[in-house]
């Protein structure tokens, strides 16, 4: 991959997104290895799923802070979410991948932090 495939198209607290302009797959230039060294992390394979990955984050994460009467805990909600992340993409969470590993950063909104996101 070269500079001239990708697209700048956002930035972010974690890095510079950018989208292939060949196969449609959206990355991320991120610390990831430490301040000092950046690396380019895939982190979908095409502009669709990742910005229903973003939709499933922020529609969850009011689900374990606002729930409806009918949903159920915070861990009942972050497992249909990660099952329908799974059925989506098959393995983008993993956090053993570095893309799982930014894609966790953001899915501690769900879970980890506070209602405000805290």
């Amino acid at each position: 991959m070269t500079a001239e495939d990708l697209i700048a198209f956002a930035v972010c607290d974690y890095g510079e997104l950018y989208l292939h302009r060949h196969d449609g797959s959206v990355h991320i230039w991120s610390r990831l290895d430490g301040p000092a060294n950046q690396v380019l992390v895939p982190l979908a394979p095409d502009l669709d799923v990742f910005t229903r990955v973003l939709e499933a984050i922020y529609r969850y994460s009011n689900a374990c802070w606002h729930p409806y009467p009918v949903e159920e805990d915070q861990e009942a909600v972050s497992r249909v979410f990660l099952d329908e992340i799974d059925e989506l993409a098959p393995g983008l969470l993993d956090p053993n991948t570095p893309g799982g590993m930014v894609w966790s950063w953001l899915y501690a909104g769900i879970t980890e932090l506070g209602v405000d996101g805290f």
